[in-house]
């Protein structure tokens, strides 16, 4: 099991901007695109030394040993996020398509 950092750390918190809508919208397609987002964030939170803490729905609570640290996750992320593959194409409030976290805010 993977120890949380000790001492001072540095928090970073997720969400996906518009989910709720998302999922009215979209529910056929958000739980394939939805555990994607989470194995994305999973990996690449570890991958910084970063330990999940916390998760509720769609947003992530993270603890890092360092601010460098928390940032690269995030950018890794973002990222990560903007190039996976995702398949079905979610529609957003705007109506505009999104794919792959494009609009997600960190």
């Amino acid at each position: 099991m993977k120890v949380p950092p000790t001492g001072t750390v540095t928090f970073l918190f997720t969400d996906i901007e518009g989910s709720t809508a998302l999922w009215e919208d979209n529910p056929g397609a958000m739980p394939n695109a939805l555990a994607r987002h989470d194995g994305i964030l999973r990996g690449t939170v570890e991958d910084h030394a970063g330990f999940a803490f916390k998760t509720v729905g769609d947003a992530f609570c993270c603890a890092f040993p360092t601010a460098p640290d928390a940032f690269e996750a995030a950018l890794g992320a973002q990222r990560a996020l903007y190039t996976a593959e995702w398949g079905e194409t979610v529609e957003g409030e705007d109506g505009a398509p999104h794919r792959g976290g494009r609009r997600a805010r960190w």
